[in-house]
């Protein structure tokens, strides 16, 4: 697959704070686009503005993705050459979203394989992130956090009754973070593969305080 330049949609904070507004750049899961995350963003702090980018790769029926799967005899095969790729073009757009709207800080996240690549992301180089907001989501096979980093706070999400991410791969995203020094909140509930009200209703709870904790 050849990426594409990436696109996405932005819906400028409703209320508008004196010395800037905060970001939130949202990462959609596998065989998505921009448009499914974007829909959270009447749902979620009005001092936010929010992003939702748009995986570079397309793929069949459709949707787009940050990196491709294979799925083989002996389980999924995640493409960490195209993951990379997409990294580096999402730390390309933080800069350049910086340089348009001047954040005061920006939050990233991401559900499912958009979760993966906000966690990659933030442990590979976590200057300038102010948090990850991280729904359903697992960890690459090659993500680590630098020696000596200071990681900005997580919020981890998961469903108990995930078919598509099982509850294990969570508890080892979880259980690396905590290893690599996170400052962790993390949250289980009973549904699949989704984000349920519950859920949205938490992670804006916690945005809500890491926005406060600046304003005070």
């Amino acid at each position: 697959m050849s990426p594409e330049p990436l696109k996405s949609l932005l819906q400028p904070a409703p209320k508008t704070l004196p010395n800037g507004n905060p970001l939130l750049l949202l990462l959609h899961g596998y065989g998505s686009n921009e448009h499914d995350l974007f829909g959270l963003a009447n749902y979620l702090d009005d001092r936010l503005t929010i992003v939702a980018a748009r995986g570079p790769l397309s793929i069949a029926g459709g949707g787009r993705a940050w990196y491709s799967l294979e799925f083989t005899e002996r389980g999924m095969r995640q493409n960490l050459v195209e993951a990379d790729s997409s990294i580096r073009m999402v730390r390309d757009l933080i800069a350049d979203l910086r340089a348009q709207h001047a954040p005061t800080r920006v939050f990233i996240g991401g559900f499912s394989q958009g979760a993966i690549m906000s966690t990659s992301i933030t442990l590979s180089d976590p200057s300038g992130i102010a948090g990850a907001v991280l729904m359903s989501g697992a960890i690459l096979s090659n993500a680590s956090a630098r020696p000596g980093a200071v990681l900005p706070p997580f919020i981890q999400t998961h469903g108990t009754n995930d078919g598509v991410i099982p509850l294990a791969r969570a508890h080892e995203l979880r259980d690396q973070l905590v290893k690599a020094g996170a400052t962790l909140e993390y949250h289980e509930y009973p549904m699949a593969h989704e984000i349920n009200a519950e859920c949205l209703e938490d992670v804006n709870t916690w945005l809500t305080a890491h926005i406060q904790a600046t304003l005070t």
